[in-house]
């Protein structure tokens, strides 16, 4: 982030990554999942991410760092597709380093469990209606993207930005308007997954890992103006409350028996579509359950967040590198 801009702004981006999507509720609290595939996409984009064009060990670098996210989750690797900005010589070399991973992972697999893409869950076929998972994966009211996270409408907007730019801002605006290929990707392949909802979870567990992706598309909305206008900074700051509400309060509360109780989601999905009933609705109601705990995660949560601004300089003299 500070590639594109100053402090400000870039712990701004970093903490809505962190504290309004699922990488709170979901991929923290699964280190095995989740939290490789996001480690894995940020160090590909911190390898390539630059103004000048980079060297091609960077580039099988980059996606050496997706091939191993690829052994944690096998659709990191639909990023290679986009991080590379379709150069041919950089795709080859990107996708070289994706297989370092992800070949023996396939292999492993089919001597393990009969099928190269069976990790041990048991076979979930990719069968689903793909007008009902499209529906549910963006606006379904207990999992829909665009419903928990709508700042994410204003990040496609960023890459639009990048797109119409590429011409005159070089090799950096080229690659960030082609990593939106990725969306589409992880988008049409989970919305035919059996279980494209993403099984008793909080939020829009799957897309989310492209969450460090659409952070880049808000980076680019920043630099290229999108947010000089007041409109628009009030848009992207309403957006980035309401979700910051939501999954903080899931943070705290939430405890998977809105998704069993009185029928188990992933036995009967209709549910997700109840905007009578939604998953963040309940969560809110129960905060205030959640007492003194509520209370003591709350004043840590802002004790972190304060001890990160000055470290960054905008509380006082940053921390220095001695300390």
């Amino acid at each position: 982030m500070r590639r594109f801009f100053g402090p400000r702004w870039s712990l701004a981006l970093v903490l809505l990554y962190f504290l309004a999507t699922s990488g709170r509720t979901i991929a923290s609290q699964a280190l095995w999942q989740h939290a490789g595939v996001h480690f894995a996409i940020a160090s590909a984009l911190w390898l390539v991410l630059r103004e000048e064009a980079a060297p091609l060990r960077r580039e099988l670098a980059a996606g050496l760092a997706l091939g191993l996210g690829t052994v944690v989750r096998q659709t990191t690797a639909l990023v290679a597709l986009g991080i590379s900005a379709l150069r041919p010589a950089r795709l080859v070399a990107t996708l070289a380093g994706v297989a370092v991973g992800a070949v023996p992972l396939l292999v492993y697999n089919w001597l393990a469990y009969g099928s190269a893409v069976e990790q041990g869950y048991g076979a979930k076929p990719f069968d689903a209606p793909i007008a009902q998972g499209l529906t549910g994966l963006l606006f379904s009211p207990s999992r829909g993207l665009f419903v928990y996270e709508p700042w994410a409408l204003l990040a496609l907007g960023g890459f639009a930005i990048a797109r119409f730019a590429k011409t005159t801002a070089g090799y950096l605006s080229r690659r960030i308007s082609a990593l939106v290929i990725a969306g589409p990707l992880f988008v049409a392949l989970y919305a035919t997954y059996a279980e494209w909802w993403g099984g008793r979870v909080f939020g829009p567990r799957f897309l989310d890992d492209l969450a460090p992706v659409l952070m880049l598309g808000l980076a680019w909305g920043v630099r290229g103006g999108w947010f000089a206008f007041g409109f628009m900074r009030a848009l992207l700051w309403l957006g980035a409350a309401w979700s910051l509400l939501l999954f903080n309060a899931a943070a705290l509360v939430y405890d998977q028996s809105w998704d069993t109780v009185p029928v188990n989601v992933n036995d009967d999905p209709s549910r997700l579509f109840n905007w009578a009933d939604p998953q963040w609705l309940a969560v809110l109601r129960a905060l205030p359950d959640g007492g003194p705990r509520v209370i003591a995660a709350v004043l840590l949560t802002l004790l972190a967040l304060a001890f990160l601004a000055r470290v960054e300089g905008l509380l006082g003299r940053p921390v220095s590198s001695r300390a």
